[in-house]
């Protein structure tokens, strides 16, 4: 029993050592922060950059610091937020590799890791470092395709400088990425960017894309939403000079067929005669259904200039009945 007593006594000498020798290698000028009960901003953006200076020079006791009284304190206490941020930017100097290397071996729980990222961009770490060796660095130091490294993608590849435009896409093009989000993160803001400048040129990028989930996910978040805004009939030359598949065709044509039909019948018709020739019957009904919307009659009758007789059966008897339930009127 004396002996365990006597072992109790020593660990407790030397936590209360350690604890002391911690606040010892705390800078002055950071414990009269801490000790000031009603800091002024000017004080508050001093601490900050003061915590910079010396996690900067001293990283591994500045982060033992700054996390534990994140714990004290509580993640959304202005001075702990101020001690991990100045933290962080200060261990940022490093360059990306180091800093990565630093979440890496400090935080063993994905979320941190995670976060951590974000502080990153929050202080506007790495800004005189090319996008793209950024995004080097995070595959050396995580794993391909982590959640680590979507972070650093979406993180610091959502405003890429104009003349780092063309490494992106190049990067961008190199990646193996089945499941497209890394990829998609990477290229995505760029083209989106490019086709706020010049969207027949965004267009044609896309074209080139190797056909996957990068290229759908593309379509959907950067592609799409600028054929939104233009008129249909410029919607239709694109979709006649663009390869794409039958329900990113469907969803173009959905969006522009009811509209661009109450402005002209003819043209959208023709189209929708020419487009039958090659359709499936799913994308057929894209059609019927915008013009079902306007009137069943004259959806029926959309049906009926389709010129190849088995295809025009087909959709009298799938969408017919419906049609006539819903107003029976148009068949007379």
């Amino acid at each position: 029993m004396k002996n365990k007593i006597n072992v109790l006594l020593i660990k407790s000498f030397v936590f209360a050592q350690t604890i002391c020798l911690a606040s010892e290698n705390i800078p002055e000028n950071i414990n009269n922060y801490l000790r000031n009960t009603n800091p002024t901003e000017e004080q508050g953006n001093r601490f900050y950059d003061d915590v910079t200076i010396w996690a900067e020079k001293n990283p591994e006791t500045a982060t033992v610091w700054a996390y534990n009284l994140q714990k004290e304190k509580g993640e959304n206490d202005n001075t702990a937020v101020a001690a991990v941020l100045g933290t962080v930017r200060g261990i940022s100097k490093q360059g990306p590799k180091k800093t990565f290397e630093w979440i890496k071996s400090n935080f063993k729980d994905e979320k941190e890791r995670l976060n951590t990222i974000v502080d990153l961009a929050v202080v506007q770490a790495f800004q005189e470092v090319p996008v793209v060796q950024i995004a080097e660095a995070g595959n050396l130091v995580f794993e391909k395709n982590s959640k680590e490294n979507i972070y650093i993608a979406q993180n610091f590849f959502s405003k890429v400088p104009q003349n780092q435009e063309d490494d992106v896409l190049k990067y961008g093009n190199l990646i193996n990425d089945p499941q497209g989000l890394y990829k998609g993160n990477i290229i995505g803001p760029t083209l989106n960017n490019i086709a706020k400048r010049d969207f027949m040129k965004a267009s044609s990028i896309w074209s080139n894309l190797e056909n996957g989930n990068c290229k759908n996910l593309l379509f959907t978040t950067v592609i799409e939403k600028y054929l939104n805004q233009m008129k249909p009939q410029d919607v239709v030359q694109w979709i006649k000079t663009h390869e794409m598949s039958s329900m990113q065709r469907s969803s173009i044509e959905n969006k522009i067929f009811k509209d661009w039909y109450l402005a002209d019948k003819q043209e959208p018709t023709l189209y929708f005669i020419e487009r039958s020739k090659n359709c499936q019957p799913s994308e057929i009904y894209s059609f019927v259904n915008s013009i079902e919307k306007i009137s069943p009659k004259e959806a029926l009758e959309l049906i009926s200039k389709i010129e190849d007789q088995n295809v025009k059966d087909g959709n009298f008897n799938l969408y017919a009945f419906t049609l006539y339930k819903n107003d029976p009127s148009c068949i007379s």
